[in-house]
């Protein structure tokens, strides 16, 4: 399960009160902090710091933000910052029950995705909030891939999540068909 999901759910089913109006900070030892900044427009954000990326070799996750960041979707979280040491994203509340219309809004943005050349691979309800806006967001893009979209190859191959080592038995398949195979056993 998601960290951040895990933690936010934590705090609901303890009976407390998140404060949504505040940022929230993930690091890289697994700790969280509310923090006092919003984005230039007034809005909080989910701040997760990113493994190994550096100015010269940015992490594949970066670099799907940066796309993110210029071709937005209403149905995948707001990228606010992204740098090569952490990603700035709209905070979003977590989803208590994966309804139809949520899947059916998760597979328009499966398709927006591998038009950019993004396989998500990891499809998970954990992976999906509410935003302010009451709609369904994507988000944590940890343990997805960039590929080229005309010669069907890896540009930025996943990490070795347990999705996609469970799928890689498809390697003869498209990338495509390995991302919808994840998606039909994630949001089951």
């Amino acid at each position: 399960m998601n960290n951040y999901i895990i933690y936010i759910k934590n705090i609901i089913m303890c009976d407390q009160i998140v404060d949504f109006t505040k940022s929230i900070e993930f690091d890289l030892e697994g700790k969280f902090t509310f923090l006092d900044k919003k984005t230039d427009d007034n809005k909080t954000f989910f701040r997760k710091h990113l493994y190994g990326s550096s100015e010269n070799f940015p992490n594949h996750e970066q670099k799907i933000c940066e796309i993110l960041k210029k071709n937005k979707h209403p149905n995948i979280v707001d990228i606010y910052e992204v740098n090569n040491k952490y990603i700035d994203i709209e905070l979003v509340q977590p989803i208590i029950k994966l309804t139809d219309k949520i899947k059916y809004k998760m597979n328009d943005v499966a398709k927006f995705l591998r038009k950019l050349g993004i396989a998500y691979i990891d499809w998970k309800d954990d992976n999906i909030g509410i935003g302010i806006d009451g709609e369904p967001k994507l988000f944590d893009f940890n343990c997805s891939g960039i590929f080229d979209t005309k010669n069907n190859i890896w540009i930025s191959e996943p990490p070795e999540c347990y999705m996609y080592r469970n799928l890689k038995k498809h390697n003869n398949k498209s990338i495509i068909y390995i991302d919808e195979i994840a998606f039909s056993k994630g949001l089951k």
